[in-house]
């Protein structure tokens, strides 16, 4: 993606930019906004403080948000303030609880992570007790129980239909999701 000359500052924790396949910034309520890579950034301010307000909103299952009507797999979501913790963001416990918090009120992740970057396992990572990581220099190889990734795709499906639904997407294309979801987690669907 091209270097985008404007600068976005983050004020007060809540800031997001969307960004078309260029990375050019546009408006949210845009026509451009079909097949735009969003990024959705979250703050440290947002975390530490488990305001969890504005996301739950942002990825609210009605027919006119902007997010919704733009495509599956079209966020990339970024969290903005830990560039100089070590620890992996899984591993900081009030980001931990700012995800749980989430999802306990809108467990859509499957519709709206795009799938090239590791949101969905950094969000297991927080939700499993059971999940294991290995740290080697600068990368994390993530391990699940199948039990456990098998349960979080089950309980995200009728909030992910309801999303395909309400922005028109195919039986067929929401069950490649489903396909692709299981894959990125290294899980036959069929199991």
């Amino acid at each position: 993606m091209k270097e985008n000359n404007r600068k976005y500052n983050l004020t007060e924790g809540t800031s997001s930019v969307v960004m078309d396949t260029q990375g050019n910034a546009i408006n949210a309520g845009s026509p451009r906004l079909n097949n735009a890579i969003i990024t959705y950034q979250i703050s440290r301010v947002e975390i530490e403080k488990c305001i969890t307000r504005r996301i739950v909103h942002d990825l609210r299952a009605e027919p006119n948000n902007p997010l919704v009507t733009s495509e599956m797999d079209s966020v990339i979501f970024c969290v903005h303030g830990y560039d100089r913790d070590r620890r992996e963001l899984f591993m900081i416990p009030s980001f931990r609880k700012y995800i749980a918090k989430v999802h306990e009120q809108n467990p859509g992740w499957i519709y709206y992570a795009n799938l090239d970057s590791h949101w969905l396992k950094i969000i297991a990572m927080c939700l499993f007790q059971t999940a294991t990581a290995v740290t080697k220099r600068k990368k994390s190889n993530m391990f699940f129980l199948a039990t456990d990734v098998a349960d979080f795709i089950a309980g995200q499906l009728a909030p992910f239909f309801t999303l395909c639904e309400i922005s028109g997407v195919r039986r067929e294309d929401a069950d490649d999701r489903v396909r692709a979801v299981c894959a990125s987690f290294g899980m036959d669907p069929r199991q």
